[in-house]
């Protein structure tokens, strides 16, 4: 697959066991609730849409592969049970678009959503 760029988290969990409608759903759920509660005022949380399969399925957190769906690593992490214990997420602000000018960086553990 010469020319495609995929990130880490993009790419299927390593097990390649298809989700259950219900594990999708559940996890739909949780995510949901967590942008809910974590919502900066009563109006930004009721603008919250709930996730849905395809919503995960656009933010590549499952991959549809024969019409079974399949987590990806990024799916993994926001999983109690992560089993990406040991790795840390690392996420950077640049002021404009080009990537030149640094502004700060934050380090997080799993599970990402926490």
């Amino acid at each position: 697959m010469t020319g495609v760029k995929w990130s880490y988290d993009e790419l299927p969990y390593q097990d390649r066991k298809p989700l259950s409608i219900d594990d999708i759903n559940q996890m739909a759920l949780k995510l949901t609730r967590y942008a809910k509660e974590n919502a900066r005022d009563e109006n930004s949380r009721k603008k919250v849409k709930d996730f849905s399969i395809s919503k995960m399925s656009s933010w590549k957190l499952i991959l549809e592969r024969e019409g079974k769906y399949y987590p990806s690593n990024a799916y993994m992490m926001f999983k109690d049970d992560n089993p990406f214990q040991f790795i840390n997420i690392q996420c950077a602000r640049f002021k404009g678009t080009d990537r030149v000018l640094f502004i700060d960086k934050k380090e997080y553990t799993s599970p990402i959503h926490e």
